[in-house]
């Protein structure tokens, strides 16, 4: 299993936000993506789900509340492919709500 700071990328020619990849397991990754307006987690992938990575992501989702709250953000956003299912159904056992689709991606909320 690997972890840590494993990408940076912009989105654009000019840079309106940047990417980092903040976890990547055997069977899932985390990136943030931030500007000064928002702050948003991904999930690129998710090959399962099972209890193992459930409970992963339950302490890596609390993680990620604390860092948000210190930084001042009042909820987690999470944006993710409209058709991976797995994502989805982990998002809503992580307490995650849909409140949007944006082009193919549906947009999730958590408060803190």
């Amino acid at each position: 299993m690997a972890t840590g700071l494993l990408m940076l990328e912009t989105n654009g020619s000019k840079p309106s936000s940047k990417r980092i990849r903040i976890f990547e397991r055997d069977n899932y990754a985390v990136d943030i993506e931030y500007n000064k307006e928002f702050l948003i987690i991904h999930l690129p992938y998710l090959w399962k789900f099972d209890k193992g990575i459930y409970l992963d992501m339950l302490f890596a989702s609390e993680d990620l509340a604390e860092f948000f709250g210190t930084l001042g953000y009042p909820c987690i956003y999470a944006a993710v492919d409209s058709n991976n299912l797995k994502i989805k159904r982990l998002l809503d056992k992580l307490k995650f709500k849909r409140i949007a689709v944006v082009q193919d991606y549906d947009v999730f909320k958590r408060g803190l």
